[in-house]
């Protein structure tokens, strides 16, 4: 390695630390209540910024269980030492790993809601803070994505694959309630059926489809009650 090289490692190295001063080092329980480095299931090193707190979650055995970042406030900063949940004061991605270190679930606390959800739903959540989350098969292939509530409820439409990667269903929730559409897709991408929901009730045209996409059934609902079949 040259003497420049060197030298800007050098500097990196002392950017990052400064920016970075003040370490500490926690450890937890199977349930995150607070052990110590004897008996413990967990640690986590939190690393304090001025403007923000990174913190790492170790499993005992070295590997790293998750990984984010949270704003640098004295209430976020006594959650985080303390194994309390720091959603309110998330930013950016979160990622959870197992132990053989393949993620399985990857938490946005910063999506484009306004790509996500139209302005009725956008409205049903004011006061209230979104994720985007998303989960993986242990070989790395998506499972499940979408948004949730910080109660952990499910809103806007959620998307679920098979480990083949192909779409299996699309449903969309109002904090947590099925409200909207739900559908459900052949392996060839064909819809099998596509059911209308109000608040967590049938309500509007349930249709059922062969794997080449003609119309086999179709049934009315309204409020729950089945009305005359169109179709059958």
């Amino acid at each position: 390695m040259s003497i420049k090289s060197t030298l800007s490692l050098s500097i990196f190295t002392l950017l990052f630390s400064s920016s970075f001063a003040q370490t500490d080092t926690v450890f937890f329980n199977a349930d995150w209540s607070k052990s110590n480095n004897q008996i413990h299931d967990y640690y986590r090193v939190i690393k304090v910024s001025d403007d923000a707190v990174l913190i790492n979650d170790f499993y005992k055995n070295g590997v790293k269980q998750m990984t984010g970042q949270i704003k640098n406030t004295k209430e976020a900063l006594e959650k985080a030492q303390n194994g309390e949940a720091t959603d309110d004061y998330a930013v950016g991605v979160f990622k959870y790993f197992n132990q053989d270190e393949s993620v399985y679930l990857m938490i946005n606390h910063d999506p484009k809601l306004e790509e996500m959800l139209d302005s009725a739903k956008l409205a049903n959540v004011e006061g209230d803070s979104l994720s985007y989350e998303t989960t993986f098969y242990a070989d790395g292939g998506v499972n499940q994505e979408g948004l949730f509530t910080s109660m952990g409820q499910r809103h806007g439409k959620i998307s679920k694959r098979l480990k083949s990667g192909k779409l299996i269903s699309e449903i969309e929730y109002n904090r947590g309630v099925q409200d909207g559409k739900e559908i459900y897709y052949f392996p060839n991408g064909q819809i099998l059926t596509s059911t209308e929901y109000k608040m967590g009730v049938k309500h509007g045209d349930k249709l059922r489809y062969n794997s080449d996409g003609e119309l086999k059934s179709s049934k009315r609902f309204e409020n729950g009650d089945l009305q005359k079949p169109t179709k059958e």
